[in-house]
């Protein structure tokens, strides 16, 4: 199952920042999950999969930027990580290790 977590800050534009969320969600894959938190729990989840984010200051139309990692992780349907992508990767690139992954699992079993 696809997952997207958004590290965003609650503000005064949350609903705009749900729809944009929502968006994305269905943009991306219909099947995809999308998670978020307190400060708390983003920070937590950061953390968790070692990655950063640093908001910047909202300006006077309540538009902000998110500096943070972007990344996607390969787990496997146990919950363990197997690999990541950077944004560095192609497509290709990104659908030959999930395939090549895929194929490791296989075997394994």
């Amino acid at each position: 199952m696809p997952v997207l977590n958004t590290c965003s800050k609650l503000h005064v534009a949350i609903i705009i920042d749900l729809f944009y969320f929502i968006l994305s969600l269905i943009e991306f894959h219909p099947k995809l999950l999308g998670l978020t938190g307190t400060n708390e729990e983003v920070h937590t989840a950061a953390k968790a999969y070692q990655v950063y984010y640093s908001p910047a200051s909202v300006d006077d139309d309540n538009d902000y930027l998110v500096d943070h990692t972007i990344i996607m992780y390969l787990i496997n349907p146990e919950g363990d990580f197997v690999d990541y992508y950077g944004q560095n990767k192609t497509a290709d690139q990104v659908h030959a290790g999930i395939s090549n992954q895929m194929i490791k699992y296989k075997h394994r079993k």
